[in-house]
């Protein structure tokens, strides 16, 4: 056996998991073994996935992200009536300042 010959079964071992040898006539096809690991692959993704509602971790999740929404929402409508009744606050001592300073200019003239 050669150094050559060698060589050439080492580069076949090294790339069987990736394409087939093709025929005279016939495209390479890819490995059976590799679509048979992307399935697996693929079940073990989907089964992880729909693992998850069955899991008490996660409905603990889903309720606090549901209390932490319900929360932010009531702070930012909390804050918003706060926000109207500064503005009304404002407006009032406005109007009497407006009211104080014609009632001064009206008894000036």
């Amino acid at each position: 056996m050669s150094y050559l010959t060698g060589l050439a079964r080492f580069t076949t071992l090294a790339a069987q998991g990736t394409q087939m040898p093709a025929g005279p006539r016939q495209p390479a096809r890819p490995d059976p073994a590799a679509s048979r690991r992307k399935r697996v692959a693929r079940g073990i993704i989907l089964a992880w996935f729909f693992r998850c509602p069955l899991d008490r971790r996660f409905w603990h999740a889903v309720a606090m992200l549901g209390i932490a929404v319900g929360a932010a929402r009531a702070s930012g409508r909390d804050s918003r009536a706060r926000m109207v009744a500064w503005d009304i606050r404002q407006r009032e001592r406005q109007m009497k300042a407006m009211a104080a300073r014609t009632g001064r200019a009206g008894r000036r003239a």
